[in-house]
């Protein structure tokens, strides 16, 4: 990188020839758990979407692997350096334990205490981001977030990043996860798991999805009915797992999430269409 294009990169200020990039911080599953923080949640999600579109026009489809597009991967600007200046005092008035591995110190994670001020919120790790313009069918997406027609192997898009980002803000507003995909034997993630609580919540996939997937034949009978002996499927609603809303602004929300979560990736709402939803904007 020459030093003119350095230059251009560096987003906040240099010091004795070290680039200092933007001071941000992740949040964190107290972010998720607390009510302010989940008003926040509402504005990084709704910038979320607005990159998403953004990308949409210029061509770049933003689908990372697993364990990629995910909470951890939210950064927020700090725009509170008090923030900062306790954690070093607090590290000087009590240093975090540590040891040494391989001659590297390691050390015991500090938190940091809620700002008083969010800045914005920022998307990272961009290293899996792919052209979206054609369709795909390799593996991709968080587990737990991952979008129907990635699960069942079949052609994806834009479309997937709408599924993904919409478990994702129920964890976020939330607090807790919609589908966790877990067997209840072995205690881990099992694709049917997830389909099964996909099918228990939103009902059974449409026969031409189905059909599409090269792995569908694992899960569904060619007439795309369920059948997996080993995993049960558990009816739920939208309407009984929230637990913060009501009234309008709960018919609302729930709405807005019902345009994401939908089995066909056509039959969703588009990012446009999300920018503009009225529940998410009465946040905002």
């Amino acid at each position: 990188m020459s030093s003119r294009q350095r230059k251009a990169a560096t987003t906040d200020f240099d010091w004795n020839a070290l680039v200092c990039k933007q001071k941000i911080q992740p949040i964190t599953e107290d972010f998720a758990a607390a009510t302010r923080e989940r008003l926040q949640a509402i504005h990084a999600n709704f910038q979320r979407y607005e990159s998403l579109y953004s990308r949409h026009h210029i061509g770049i489809n933003l689908i990372l692997p697993p364990k990629d597009i995910k909470p951890d991967n939210i950064m927020q600007e700090l725009n509170d350096n008090s923030v900062l200046d306790k954690f070093v005092q607090a590290e000087l008035d009590k240093p975090s334990p540590r040891k040494v591995v391989d001659r590297q110190t390691i050390y015991l994670s500090r938190l940091f205490e809620p700002p008083k001020k969010f800045g914005r919120v920022l998307l990272c790790d961009f290293g899996s981001a792919v052209q979206g313009e054609e369709q795909r069918n390799h593996n991709a997406q968080p587990e737990i977030f991952r979008s129907p027609e990635v699960m069942l192997t079949a052609d994806w898009s834009y479309p997937a990043d709408i599924w993904n980002v919409g478990v994702m803000a129920w964890f976020l507003f939330e607090g807790d996860l919609l589908f966790t995909g877990q067997y209840p034997t072995l205690h881990r993630y099992i694709t049917r798991a997830h389909l099964a609580e996909i099918i228990g919540l939103v009902g059974p996939p449409p026969l031409d999805l189905v059909q599409q997937g090269t792995r569908s034949s694992e899960f569904f009978d060619e007439d795309g009915n369920w059948k997996v002996d080993d995993v049960e499927i558990k009816r739920k609603r939208l309407e009984d797992l929230e637990q913060y809303l009501e009234g309008e602004n709960k018919k609302d929300f729930l709405a807005f999430m019902r345009g994401t979560l939908q089995w066909r990736p056509e039959d969703q709402k588009n990012a446009a269409e999300l920018l503009k939803d009225p529940w998410l904007n009465s946040w905002i």
